[in-house]
């Protein structure tokens, strides 16, 4: 989780914007599985 928080910090701070969980998983092509 410490890496992912330092990444999206550094995305941040480039303007990038965040994918959700749900994003990411299409983007991905993960399936879902609760």
């Amino acid at each position: 989780a410490e890496v992912v928080a330092k990444v999206v910090a550094i995305a941040k701070e480039l303007g990038r914007e965040i994918a959700t969980p749900k994003e990411a998983r299409k983007i991905l092509d993960i399936k879902y599985r609760p």
